[in-house]
């Protein structure tokens, strides 16, 4: 009797587990839902008095989800570099034929060249320095120094002294003014003389004897001509002092044209 209730039990609560599980599959069929969610499921029937309630199983416990793991993120490849390029390799260049010319190479030849036209560049430059040097007048020798020097006074004598010795004026002013042209007279005399005796060229020499010839006139008409016109004027001595202007002017003029052939002189 025991077995056989048991046995309907067991009918029944299978029975029971059909009809939820069907219900459970029309409503996901349905409405796309969980029957879990909506249908609640018929409380499980008390057992009789008196016997034994069957023990449910226990639900089982999900089993924990063991986390993914994580993907490496990927690596960005290093930048390659680029490879070092590789000389070409130099090409000879051709060797120029060299010309037999007697043992010479063309490099020995431009050198010879150039070599004879520095040596004639130089040549060229040394003879054009020493023909400015002998036309130059910084140049001139000591002669030519002091032949000017005798000009520069000649002319002063000439243009200037000897004119105003011959002016008349009275014993005072004629005193004075023969005091200054004597000592031109006595410096241009000495210097004539001094470069007459130092000259050997045969070209310049009877110049210059002219000149120291004419100054020496010069001085001694114009010292006769300052005796007599210091010494008193007189009948007889005035045609005296006339002649003696003549002869002291002519001696000037004698004075200028030696001065003029000396000026043409090189020394």
């Amino acid at each position: 009797m025991t077995t056989t209730s048991t046995t309907h039990r067991g009918l029944r609560r299978s029975a029971v587990l059909v009809a939820a599980c069907a219900t459970l599959l029309f409503a996901c069929s349905s409405d796309g839902q969980s029957p879990l969610s909506t249908a609640e499921l018929p409380a499980p029937e008390e057992p009789a008095s008196g016997e034994p309630a069957p023990e449910e199983p226990a639900p089982e416990e999900p089993a924990p989800e063991e986390p993914a793991p994580e993907e490496p993120a990927p690596e960005e490849p290093a930048p390659e570099e680029p490879a070092p390029e590789e000389p070409a390799p130099e090409q000879p260049a051709p060797e120029e034929p060299v010309e037999d010319d007697g043992g010479l190479t063309s490099e020995q030849w431009i050198l010879i060249v150039l070599g004879g036209l520095l040596l004639i560049a130089v040549v060229a430059a040394i003879a054009a320095m020493v023909s400015r040097r002998s036309n130059s007048p910084a140049a001139a020798s000591s002669q030519q120094i002091r032949l000017d020097g005798i000009l520069r006074t000649g002319r002063v004598v000439h243009d200037s002294t000897m004119l105003t010795v011959l002016q008349p004026n009275d014993a005072a002013a004629l005193q004075s003014v023969w005091s200054l042209a004597q000592h031109d007279l006595a410096e241009l005399e000495a210097q004539v003389v001094v470069l007459t005796n130092e000259t050997t060229d045969p070209v310049a020499l009877p110049v210059l004897q002219e000149l120291q010839s004419s100054v020496v006139g010069a001085r001694g008409a114009l010292e006769a001509n300052v005796a007599l016109r210091l010494g008193g004027q007189s009948g007889d001595q005035t045609a005296l002092v006339d002649a003696s202007n003549q002869t002291a002017l002519s001696r000037r003029t004698q004075l200028g044209a030696a001065l003029q052939r000396a000026a043409t002189l090189r020394l």
